[in-house]
């Protein structure tokens, strides 16, 4: 294609991204409703609302942070493991508190959560990435998240108008070896609560090693002869556990095997073969390759500039709620209307490397690379980097977004 035509086409595409944002900006600016409750589950994990007065003495806590204890952390897909709406108790009631579980449970509907054991079955872990909402409370007021078992550090996790709609993140750290539940929210007015977990930090497991054989070198070894064969190089990435070697007679002992050499002796009087190879083992890990583009933000499993690439334009020209994601989230989308804009929030979408993210230029950037453009067509008119070139920025993108973007 000329650049004539590029150019047209991108001023083409403009136009209609223009017209998609007008038509965006007319939207209703309205928060996302709270998801609607379903029906109420069994009350058979939860304890009942008590007086915060009522606590038994605390226990010991298990220390989050302990340099002593290597955990890591594990992200998984936001799954929700409390909506108190979909309870017996219903909700928290004034100055009370309630205990929960966060994992080693078949599944969650008795607090009110996710039918599934959101991945955490079987596991013991020692903090928790929770997101917590507050919903329609009565009055103002907050709640205050604690490992369970401990005392209330009587600090805020989440503070709330009356009648709002309030959600925060935190890290709570829970009880490991595992206590009956796992944290406690108390909270100063009465409020239903959601949570969805975002992911853990754990101890990590022992990983086996990914071994493999280097390739095998031989050598004729002549009767009465000595010879010290070594084996080829193990592949990049591994390293030698074992140098191998094998003798194809009895008349042909090995006298060392070290390092990747073999060394023999053929004490007989015919030639004979020796055979040398190495283990060669590694720690297995993920290439930077083989991790999803984290331009899905819809979580759907694949990038598109319809659905992915509209929502992160909008969010850059500052839209939000519905006016954010009507119309715009992919099919077999995992994330909700309001985890996508959570999501959407943590990306480093600065596509030219100026510094700043903005719609009129990095958004642009990301959805023509989205559409498939190169050359001129992509960054015409579309970066505060002046001269830049679309190998730039597709650099510039994988670098924040992961190698695997725009293969």
């Amino acid at each position: 294609m000329s650049i004539k035509n590029q150019l047209q086409q991108t001023m083409a595409v403009s136009r209609l991204i223009g017209a998609a944002i007008i038509l965006t900006s007319c939207l209703t600016a309205t928060a996302i409703a709270a998801i609607q409750p379903g029906q109420p589950g069994f009350l058979g994990r939860e304890t009942p609302s008590v007086s915060a007065s009522a606590m038994d003495a605390p226990s010991a806590p298990k220390k989050f942070g302990d340099l002593n204890q290597d955990l890591v952390y594990t992200p998984i897909t936001p799954c929700r493991i409390v909506d108190t709406r979909n309870t017996a108790a219903g909700a928290i009631a004034f100055n009370a508190f309630r205990s929960f579980v966060a994992f080693g449970i078949s599944n969650f509907s008795s607090q009110g959560g996710s039918s599934s054991n959101c991945g955490t079955n079987p596991l013991a872990a020692s903090a928790v990435n929770l997101a917590v909402t507050a919903i329609t409370p009565t009055l103002g007021g907050s709640a205050t998240l604690y490992a369970f078992g401990t005392a209330n550090p009587g600090t805020t996790s989440i503070s709330y108008p009356a009648g709002a709609v309030v959600t925060n993140t935190m890290v709570i750290a829970v009880p490991n070896p595992i206590a009956t539940f796992d944290f406690t929210l108390a909270t100063t007015q009465s409020s239903h609560y959601t949570i969805d977990m975002l992911g853990y930090f754990a101890p990590p497991l022992p990983t086996a090693l990914q071994c493999l054989n280097s390739a095998e070198a031989n050598a004729t070894v002549a009767g009465g002869a000595t010879v010290d064969l070594t084996a080829p190089a193990c592949a990049a990435g591994y390293a030698e556990t074992a140098t191998q070697c094998v003798s194809a007679s009895f008349q042909m002992p090995l006298v060392s095997m070290s390092n990747g050499v073999c060394s023999v002796q053929n004490n007989g009087a015919t030639p004979a073969i020796l055979y040398a190879s190495r283990k060669c083992c590694r720690v297995p890990g993920r290439s930077l390759s083989a991790l999803p583009c984290t331009l899905d933000v819809d979580r759907n499993g694949a990038v598109s500039p319809f659905t992915d690439g509209l929502l992160v334009l909008r969010y850059l020209f500052g839209l939000r709620g519905a006016a954010l994601t009507t119309g715009a989230i992919g099919a077999a989308a995992t994330l909700t209307a309001d985890q996508i804009v959570g999501n959407i929030a943590t990306l480093d979408l600065d596509a030219d490397g100026d510094g700043a993210a903005r719609g009129t230029t990095d958004g642009l950037l990301i959805l023509r690379l989205m559409l498939g453009l190169k050359g001129a067509a992509l960054t015409t008119g579309a970066s505060a980097v002046a001269g830049i070139s679309d190998a730039t920025v597709l650099s510039n993108v994988r670098a924040r977004h992961g190698a695997s973007c725009f293969v």
